[in-house]
């Protein structure tokens, strides 16, 4: 369910996302939503702010060896870590066999785990809405799976994407909300108030 509404305020774009890792690493969050492309560019926007520190070089490298193999595919979110033992739990939810539970707990690692978001194929292309309601749906069936117990998403293919929030914030607000884990929805700099707003976001149709 989401817990709370955050903007960054009145920041440059820049600050904006170094700002959104810096709030999820203060938070009580296990994982933290990263949005990227498949074509293994983390050049800008979240992406860049988290290729740019160093405790996430592994996610980095991890990320950049799955694209150049076609691993990453448009809307279909993964994690980093690997969940352990993940097909076997796939196979188990297939079968009808997953009893809600999973051993890959957090306090096994001390950084955050990432789940990277592919929004778009290209960098150089426009995010799809498509694109993102497929992942909330991939996270929905998977995210209890993965061991997810909480969440800090950024405002998904909006700014560098050029998705309007206006859009996708009711539309994220909607899915994520349905959710049985604390989230934490980050929306764009400089959003109008009324538009970061439970009214507006729950609201709008």
């Amino acid at each position: 369910m989401i817990e709370q509404v955050k903007t960054a305020g009145d920041v440059s774009r820049a600050d904006e996302y170094e700002s959104y890792i810096r709030d999820g690493l203060r938070q009580p969050i296990q994982t933290l939503v990263n949005t990227v492309n498949c074509k293994g560019v983390m050049g800008k926007g979240v992406a860049l702010a988290f290729k740019q520190q160093p405790r996430f070089g592994d996610m980095y490298r991890d990320y950049k060896r799955r694209c150049a193999a076609g691993r990453v595919e448009p809307g279909v979110p993964y994690l980093y870590p690997d969940p352990p033992n993940c097909g076997n739990a796939i196979v188990a939810e297939q079968l009808g066999l997953f009893a809600g539970t999973n051993d890959h707990k957090q306090d096994e690692r001390s950084e955050p785990w990432v789940l990277n978001f592919p929004t778009k194929n290209h960098w150089k292309e426009r995010s799809k809405i498509s694109y993102l309601e497929r992942g909330l749906d991939h996270l929905k069936l998977h995210y209890k799976l993965w061991g997810i117990t909480s969440l800090a998403i950024p405002a998904l293919g909006c700014e560098n994407g050029r998705l309007e929030w206006a859009t996708v914030g009711p539309m994220l607000y909607r899915r994520l909300d349905q959710l049985d884990i604390p989230v934490i929805l980050y929306a764009p700099r400089n959003v109008p108030a009324e538009q970061a707003s439970v009214e507006f976001l729950a609201g709008a149709s």
